[in-house]
C-alpha cells in the first residue's frame, strides 16, 4: 500500500495475505483505494465486478487464506465500481441515423427500465445512433480513442448487512438493482444512445 496523503492510501492487491492489512487500514478510518486482478477476487460482490472487469474490487474473503472477514469488509467499503472500456466513435466519420427495427428492440430493452429516471423518450422519432464509416483520421476503423462503461454498487445498510450473509451473486445484483443501481450494459446503452460508441461495442464488453 502505497500513502497518498494523511487520510489516503492506494495500491495494487495480487493475492492473499495482502487483503488483511488493506482491511485494517480501512477499519482505521483511512480512504483505501484498491485496484486487482480479475483472478483475486473472494467475496461474491467483487466475484460480480470482476466478472465485468472489475477496475476498482474489494478485498478477498476467503480467510483460511489470510483475507479478509465479511465482518471487516462490509462496515469498511463504501463503494465497489468496475469498468470496461469501449472504442469511442470517430467524431470525424460517424453520422447519425434512426436505428433499424433490431437494434431499436435492443435499447428499448436495456433502457426501458430507467427511461423516465434520465429522461429518455425511447419511442421518439427523434432517437438516433452514430454509425461509423472510416476516414484517415481513425484509421479507417470507425473508432478512435476510448470511453469507459460503468458499473458502481453503494455499499449502504442493507447491503451491508447483506455482505455479512455471504449472499450469492443473484443475491448481491438484486438488491443492487432493486435500490437503483445502472448495469455497466444499461451504462453502455446510455452511452450509444448519446453518440459516443455503438451497439457492437457495447455487446462486445459487456453483457445484459
Amino acid at each position: 500500500m502505497t500513502k497518498i496523503d494523511a487520510s489516503v492510501v492506494g495500491g495494487v492487491v495480487r493475492r492473499n495475505p495482502a487483503p488483511a492489512p488493506s482491511a485494517t487500514r480501512f477499519l482505521d478510518g483511512k480512504r483505501v483505494l484498491i485496484t486487482g486482478g480479475v483472478g483475486l477476487i473472494g467475496s461474491a460482490l467483487a466475484r460480480r465486478l470482476a466478472g465485468l472487469g472489475a477496475e476498482l474490487v474489494l478485498l478477498d474473503s476467503m480467510v483460511p487464506e489470510g483475507g479478509a472477514n465479511p465482518a471487516n469488509i462490509a462496515p469498511a467499503i463504501n463503494m465497489a465500481v468496475a469498468q470496461r472500456l469501449v472504442r469511442r466513435a470517430c467524431k470525424y466519420c460517424s453520422f447519425w441515423r434512426p436505428p433499424k427495427e433490431e437494434e431499436f428492440e435492443k435499447i428499448k430493452k436495456a433502457l426501458n427500465k430507467i427511461a423516465d429516471r434520465f429522461k429518455i423518450n425511447i419511442n421518439s422519432p427523434e432517437l438516433k445512433i452514430v454509425e461509423p464509416k472510416g476516414c484517415k483520421f481513425c484509421n479507417f476503423s470507425g473508432y478512435k480513442g476510448r470511453v469507459g462503461i460503468f458499473e458502481a454498487i453503494l455499499i449502504d445498510d442493507e447491503m451491508e448487512n447483506l455482505i455479512l450473509k455471504s449472499p450469492s451473486i443473484p443475491e448481491i445484483k438484486k438488491m443492487a438493482l432493486k435500490n437503483g443501481m445502472i448495469s455497466m450494459y444499461q451504462d453502455g446503452f446510455l452511452k450509444i444512445i448519446q453518440g459516443m460508441t455503438t451497439i457492437e461495442e457495447v455487446e462486445r464488453m459487456a453483457s445484459e
